[in-house]
């Protein structure tokens, strides 16, 4: 809130130093009291309870964030331990806290500036808040006065925030907008001040592990996105139910209408997400869809060769949309995938017609994107995923020339010489080997093959 609506007490002292720090012609600042005098760690901070500070100021950012008229700067820490511990299980603490609060918020690059309440350098060095291991982070030395107030604290904290921020994409302020909280997913808009582009890319979530929450983990490709300044839509997703509920087009239906007019709209993800990105794609009103490895659907009864993603087959069982009823007709459609891989049967049974692209990468298996990381491409795919106008005809053609750097391709060549051809098998895993080292997806593979083979001198052959 403004300056002049903080209530008296110490937040509105700190807030006075932070307004008194700011350089002629800054924009207004807007202070979000989080703390409370006297908090500690472990007994106020604590995620695990809902009626603690943690999710007390998750849900109170989140809330300001929604209304679009923020610009989320980063966070300021004053930590008054008040007789707590200050070893190294309080930093990991400490740290904890700010990472589980930055995914919160979905900001997982959030700058970060902490400082310890007290003047004598020996009771600030035994701060929890020095060396906790957090990137864009930095550790504001206290005023030099004999007794500083809240304020010069304040200002202390505010002149030191743009340290944290040299190296994070928040090097620039980013305007953050919240625009959907549900039971099974969140959205997110983040874009650079004051950008002037038409183009935004929705960017769908991939596949989590079971057993993890992916509200608490960053959005799929999220800082690669902000380091390069991409106006973009996030979604996460609680679980990997690969979209099948009826929430997904209501939140689709809200990012619709918070889009501008005149959005030119690119909708992208990879395997679930490539699923997703194809689905929305006409509610979105999308101009482009990016899909990488995408599947049509985990049905048994459609799939019956499916045995990938066994237990999130099993939770949602029979598939509630079918892609064809739901795929925008004019937008064009870019699939990338694996021509060897059972993803071809997938994209047999999507229809393809003349609005898709497909770009095959055989050998590449399900994992296209590390393999266009291996072959040196990933820049010139983001480069191409980022222009609305770009496609991404040479891909193909370099990323071929330069597998014969690629694990993830060697291994491709393991998998299909390894029933009929052991030598050719054999002489793919040592490539891997001489590649990334002898790991032990590479050595366990290898102990099965017959022992007259793991010394052949057979050069692999290549698949096409």
């Amino acid at each position: 809130m403004p300056l002049s609506d903080l209530p008296p007490g110490p937040e509105r002292e700190i807030a006075i130093g932070v307004e008194n720090a700011r350089a002629k012609g800054d924009p207004p600042v807007d202070i979000v009291a989080l703390g409370k005098p006297g908090a500690q760690l472990k007994k106020n901070w604590d995620p695990a309870h809902e009626r603690r500070l943690f999710a007390k100021s998750v849900r109170h950012l989140l809330n300001i964030l929604q209304t679009g008229d923020h610009r989320l700067t980063g966070l300021l820490w004053l930590a008054a331990p008040q007789g707590e511990p200050a070893g190294d299980a309080q930093r990991a603490l400490f740290a904890f806290l700010i990472e589980r609060l930055r995914l919160a918020i979905g900001a997982p690059d959030l700058p970060v500036c902490a400082m310890p309440v007290h003047t004598r350098a020996t009771e600030a060095r035994s701060s929890y808040t020095q060396n906790p291991g957090l990137k864009n982070y930095v550790r504001a030395s206290p005023p030099r006065k004999t007794s500083p107030t809240l304020a010069d604290f304040g200002m202390a904290l505010a002149r030191a925030l743009p340290g944290a921020a040299k190296d994070s994409p928040w090097a620039a302020t980013r305007e953050v907008r919240w625009l959907w909280k549900g039971d099974m997913y969140q959205a997110w808009m983040s874009r650079p001040a004051d950008a002037e582009d038409t183009h935004w890319i929705v960017v769908f979530p991939h596949l989590t592990g079971e057993g993890i929450n992916g509200f608490e983990i960053p959005a799929f490709g999220q800082t690669a996105f902000e380091k390069r300044g991409v106006q973009t839509i996030f979604i996460r997703s609680r679980l990997s139910n690969w979209f099948q509920d009826d929430e997904v087009f209501a939140m689709g239906a809200a990012l619709r209408e918070a889009l501008p007019d005149g959005a030119r709209v690119t909708t992208y993800g990879a395997s679930m997400g490539g699923y997703g990105a194809l689905l929305l794609s006409d509610l979105i009103r999308a101009e482009r869809v990016v899909a990488i490895a995408p599947q049509f659907t985990l049905d048994p009864a459609t799939v019956p060769f499916e045995r990938r993603w066994r237990v999130s087959r099993e939770r949602i069982g029979r598939f509630h949309h079918d892609l064809r009823d739901h795929m925008s007709p004019p937008a064009a459609k870019f699939v990338f995938y694996d021509s060897l891989d059972k993803d071809r049967h997938h994209i047999a049974l999507m229809q393809p017609d003349d609005t898709f692209r497909l770009i095959r990468f055989p050998g590449a298996s399900h994992q296209i994107l590390r393999f266009l990381q291996e072959t040196g491409c990933l820049g010139d795919f983001l480069t191409a995923l980022t222009d609305p106008d770009a496609g991404f005809d040479d891909l193909h053609t370099k990323a071929r020339a330069a597998r014969d750097r690629s694990p993830i391709y060697w291994l491709s060549v393991f998998r299909h010489f390894k029933g009929h051809n052991p030598a050719c098998a054999a002489a793919a895993l040592r490539l891997c080997v001489d590649i990334e080292g002898p790991k032990a997806k590479y050595t366990r593979r290898f102990a099965k093959l017959p022992p007259e083979w793991r010394t052949s001198p057979a050069v692999p052959q290549e698949v096409t």
